[in-house]
């Protein structure tokens, strides 16, 4: 087998919606020769906290409404995560992650709309459970709706996350000609509303 070189440097955020293809362009890029790596694996990263922000245990009856509780990415855990992987990308979504994207030298948002986000999740073939539930699916459409206007304004670089996994990995490895902010693929995906 030839050698890998990799195309990506420096720190990359991706995310996205839950059915945003997170995890699977994480295999995809990993199986590329990238340090791609998925947030749920980073040990100690993610956490639950009430709405006041302090940590909490949360119930299996909670976990299927998903509400009283937020799920928040620990600051210094991933400040040392960070650290010691000098060209990255973590994938990956939580409610505080736009207070902590300044750590990262780039930014990239999953665009896909409620409809495609709704089938994904209920794909018999997903790799987890979450979206499974009403309540956890109202949890994602409010989300989808949210997010890519606070991603629009941390200026987040956004892809079209119904393309092709390649084509995103091309998109993201050369570099910005092919993402412009606010846009994924030279046109606008509306809002979920």
């Amino acid at each position: 087998m030839g050698r890998v070189t990799r195309t990506i440097t420096g720190k990359v955020l991706i995310t996205g919606p839950s059915g945003s293809g997170k995890s699977t362009l994480s295999h995809f890029f990993r199986e590329r020769g990238e340090n791609a790596v998925d947030g749920d694996e980073v040990r100690g990263l993610n956490r639950c906290v009430d709405l006041d922000g302090r940590p909490c245990r949360i119930t299996k009856d909670q976990w299927r409404r998903a509400e009283d509780w937020q799920h928040f990415w620990d600051g210094p855990t991933l400040e040392r995560f960070l650290a010691r992987n000098r060209n990255v990308l973590l994938f990956g979504a939580s409610d505080n992650m736009f207070d902590l994207a300044h750590l990262f030298d780039r930014r990239i948002f999953l665009r896909a709309s409620w409809s495609v986000l709704r089938t994904r999740l209920s794909h018999p073939n997903r790799g987890n459970d979450w979206g499974s539930e009403p309540g956890q699916r109202e949890w994602v459409r409010t989300r989808a709706r949210e997010w890519p206007i606070k991603a629009r304004k941390a200026g987040f670089e956004f892809v079209d996350a119904t393309l092709p996994p390649a084509r995103i990995f091309r998109q993201i490895c050369n570099t910005r000609d092919h993402i412009r902010r606010g846009r994924a693929s030279g046109e606008r995906l509306p809002v979920p509303a």
